[in-house]
């Protein structure tokens, strides 16, 4: 595994994207156009951490099992974290991290922002409301060195239990953690959205949902809202 540091990066996501081999790892203390799902602006400053993967397999429930790798990691600061699909990560219904994964034609980007020692003023207005981080819940801040660290050793263990066709496995912890499960919410699809009831993920990743008539939506991409 090859590691790159830096202070200061437009987007670790986007340096990854010129590098573009399987095994590195790109982390930046703090970004000046981070990236988020559906082009938006990930906040990123001083005190966050960012890195981005590169894989070389590429599969439809990547961002949910790096999702699901990186819920464990803050679970072990003693904090209840939760996943919602497709890609954040929640703690008391707030977001405290995010997956941003891109496809490359023989790899897969798979970058993760997650607020660390950040204080809440330092985040936009607009997104302190539903925003947490590590130090607001901690009231203290952690080693980042060791964050980065734990996460490291829990995305390669489950990415060795995916290559394994133990998929199926990881969706059941998945499920575990879930913050949404069996919830009625209001889902978010290109030019509409579908309200119902979530009942499962398939293997696939794709979200189930029972809607009004009874049926079940099966959505592949989307947002829960």
């Amino acid at each position: 595994m090859k590691i790159y540091h830096f202070e200061e990066l437009d987007s670790t996501n986007e340096y990854a994207k010129k590098i573009a081999e399987p095994g590195t790892v790109i982390i930046a203390d703090k970004q000046t156009k981070g990236k988020g799902r559906l082009e938006r602006n990930w906040f990123s400053p001083l005190g966050g951490m960012y890195i981005s993967i590169i894989l070389e397999q590429e599969t439809p429930v990547i961002t949910l099992i790096v999702g699901l790798s990186v819920c464990k990691t803050i679970r072990r600061y003693g904090l209840d974290a939760r996943t919602k699909w497709p890609n954040d990560i929640l703690v008391k219904g707030k977001k405290i991290a995010g997956i941003l994964t891109e496809q490359g034609q023989e790899y897969t980007i798979v970058g993760i922002g997650i607020n660390a020692n950040i204080s809440l003023d330092c985040l936009p207005e607009e997104f302190r409301e539903r925003s947490t981080t590590i130090r607001q819940e901690l009231k203290r801040d952690i080693s980042k060195g060791e964050l980065i660290e734990v996460l490291l050793g829990k995305i390669e263990a489950d990415y060795n239990v995916m290559r394994e066709g133990r998929v199926s496995e990881l969706l059941e912890q998945w499920r575990s953690l879930s913050a949404v499960m069996g919830k009625t919410i209001e889902v978010k699809t290109p030019g509409k959205s579908t309200k119902g009831e979530i009942m499962d993920i398939d293997e696939d990743g794709a979200l189930l949902l029972r809607v009004k008539n009874g049926t079940i939506k099966k959505i592949i991409a989307g947002e829960c809202i």
